[in-house]
């Protein structure tokens, strides 16, 4: 039988940690639905998948701008 592996999760802090923004600006990224949440419980904390942080922050990897981006 295959294992199935749980996802990575990550308080808010630790999200704002990676992003380097505040956990005030981890919460507004909620808000607004540019970052997806999970709650432990009905009325728990928040949580975050690490692959939903790293999603974030991939267009910024990726920005036009970006100079060492190779152009055709």
């Amino acid at each position: 039988m295959a294992e199935t592996q749980t996802p990575a999760l990550l308080t808010p802090a630790q999200v704002a940690n990676r992003l380097g923004v505040s956990r005030v600006t981890v919460y507004r990224r909620v808000w607004d639905g540019s970052l997806s949440a999970l709650r432990v419980g009905e009325t728990g904390p928040l949580r975050f998948e690490a692959d939903a942080v790293e999603r974030l922050l991939r267009p910024a990897l990726t920005h036009p701008s970006d100079p060492t981006r190779e152009t055709t």
